[in-house]
């Protein structure tokens, strides 16, 4: 017998290895593939990640602490980012911004709206912690999911 928590344990690594899939083969800008993923899915890795958010968080705000705790919480992180690259674009004389640096991030926005597409293709939620409420619950209607 499959218990519960290896469901969702199992469950939700196999959706962050499609988001990460997703996110590497989402279109790119002139084919210039500069996205990197991770998935983070081991309790050690889990509280590296949580731990230098805390420390951030002396930098950067308090979410990062409470956002820290969520990751304590979760069975898994999917880490998406890219590389400033050279598109061997020309900047334009009076133009302000690197055409690199736009591209690369248009590149990176879609990649993450293309597995944050995959997780909701799968009715996973982005932010589900455990234990959550719905774990300590023996059975709920299916209009609370």
């Amino acid at each position: 017998m499959i218990e519960r928590m290896e469901i969702i344990k199992d469950t939700i690594r196999l959706v962050a290895e499609l988001m990460a899939s997703s996110a590497i083969t989402a279109p790119k800008a002139k084919g210039v593939d500069n996205i990197e993923v991770k998935i983070l899915d081991s309790r050690e890795e889990l509280e590296a990640l949580a731990s230098k958010m805390e420390e951030l968080a002396q930098l950067y705000g308090g979410f990062f602490k409470r956002d820290a705790g969520n990751v304590r919480n979760s069975h898994a992180v999917l880490l998406i980012g890219c590389k400033i690259v050279d598109f061997g674009l020309q900047k334009p004389k009076d133009y302000p911004l690197d055409p690199n640096l736009i591209c690369s991030l248009l590149n990176l926005g879609i990649a993450i709206g293309s597995a944050v597409k995959i997780a909701s293709d799968h009715n996973v939620c982005l932010l589900y912690t455990s234990p959550s409420p719905r774990d300590l619950s023996t059975s709920r209607m299916p209009s609370s999911a």
